[in-house]
């Protein structure tokens, strides 16, 4: 796919800045709609000798009227083998046109492709497992400490994935109580590969494409300072990844909302 958009950019055709970039939705979106303007163009302003000069247009039938096209370039001629010369005939001109149109439906097949997931995509793909809770009570009141699993899958699409050993800046968690948000330097939260502990030179563990590894992520909230009795509980809203063995993680999946049932402790 980047070997034919790369000889639409050559042949002047398109001004997408595509090379050395994944191609998106949005970009053969932009293509279409290049190609389209041009036919459209192209096809009001046959009738008659035309000539060319630069990157203009300019008609001479039925009145004398001049057209700028900056994405057809004289390279663009030859490319599609129509000779290089000062006057265009009708013939030409129709011949461009017809070239034109057979890109944007080959164009329009590929956007299609995209739209549908049939190009590949390079993403993760995090899917919950379960949640759990239980308590460990103390001998005296206000002493309990609740604990919270969540345990989750993620499947690397499209290319490997890194995810951090450590919780901090990495796993967006939360611990609500009776649906605020607590936040207490007592509640302690770690992470743990459950397919593969084996940790890359920056501590990231390492998804290979098309494959899933299993976490689990464990709260613990003790009773004390900023944690009184009630009802509490944990949700998993987000993590960072990367595409690449770093230990700051550029990519962040949002909207996870993992959350364990309400557990009481006093």
């Amino acid at each position: 796919m980047k070997k034919y958009i790369l000889a639409l950019c050559l042949a002047g055709l398109l001004t997408v800045p595509l090379l050395g970039q994944a191609v998106s939705i949005d970009d053969l979106n932009l293509m279409v709609q290049q190609l389209s303007t041009q036919v459209s163009a192209l096809s009001a302003y046959q009738v008659g000798a035309v000539t060319s000069s630069g990157t203009n247009i300019t008609t001479t039938s039925p009145a004398p009227q001049s057209y700028s096209f900056p994405v057809l370039k004289q390279q663009t001629y030859s490319t599609l083998g129509r000779g290089l010369t000062s006057v265009m005939s009708v013939q030409n001109m129709s011949q461009l046109i017809a070239k034109t149109d057979s890109i944007i439906s080959q164009l329009q097949v590929l956007r299609k492709q995209m739209s549908t997931s049939t190009l590949p995509i390079y993403t993760i793909k995090p899917t919950l497992i379960s949640t759990d809770k239980r308590v460990e009570s103390g001998d005296g009141p206000n002493d309990d400490t609740g604990i919270f699993t969540i345990k989750f899958k993620v499947l690397a699409l499209g290319g490997p994935a890194y995810l951090s050993s450590v919780v901090a800046g990495n796993y967006i968690y939360v611990v609500d109580r009776s649906g605020v948000a607590t936040s207490s330097n007592s509640i302690v939260a770690t992470i743990q590969n459950n397919t593969d502990n084996n940790r890359t030179i920056v501590g990231n563990w390492k998804i290979e494409s098309d494959k899933e590894e299993t976490y689990t992520l464990t709260v613990r909230v003790p009773m004390g300072a900023g944690v009184g009795a009630g009802l509490y509980r944990t949700s998993l809203t987000g993590l960072k990844w990367g595409t690449s063995d770093s230990a700051s993680l550029n990519k962040v999946y949002t909207g996870l909302n993992y959350r364990t049932d309400y557990l009481y402790l006093n």
